[in-house]
């Protein structure tokens, strides 16, 4: 049975869900939810699959960018030493990238890493990338506290 997730953004009132065998667009309505994150679809197709809900208050936006990253050992003594870290510390080789960026919103990031890595929920990653590859002020660097792991995607949460 196919596992499909769709993401609810609190400020409207419905999700479209597509169906994975016919790609029909279903509007279900947050409040027939109720407190459920995983629901069994049956589509008029006769198709069934299972729907993960995840309810965010921030949309993200699905984006492709070449990226790097570092796990902070200890958030609380970098912050305490903030004018210690130095982004361009972060690998800068454009030609070898260790991950993409791949969703952004205001508060959040997702990115998948290319390399074997140590990171664990809970870690904080120092991310260095750019919105614009031909603009130098287009370059971010941010760090941001991992919130879930699922193989090398790793999903976080922005913390400047």
């Amino acid at each position: 049975m196919d596992t499909t997730k769709t993401y609810i953004d609190d400020q409207r009132n419905s999700a479209d869900i597509n169906c994975p065998s016919c790609q029909k667009i279903t509007k279900v309505s947050i409040s027939a939810l109720g407190a459920k994150h995983h629901l069994k679809v049956k589509c008029s197709c006769k198709n069934v699959f299972l729907v993960e809900v995840e309810f965010r208050d921030k949309t993200r936006k699905q984006v492709d960018f070449p990226g790097f990253y570092e796990i902070i050992a200890n958030w609380k003594e970098e912050k305490k030493a903030r004018a210690d870290i130095h982004w361009e510390s972060i690998q800068s080789d454009p030609e070898k990238p260790n991950c993409r960026i791949i969703d952004l919103s205001k508060g959040g990031i997702g990115f998948i890493v290319l390399d074997d890595h140590g990171i664990n929920a809970g870690d904080f990653v120092l991310l260095s990338f750019r919105l614009d590859s031909s603009n130098a002020k287009g370059k971010i660097n941010r760090t941001c506290q991992v919130k879930h792991i699922n193989d090398n995607f790793i999903g976080g949460k922005m913390l400047e």
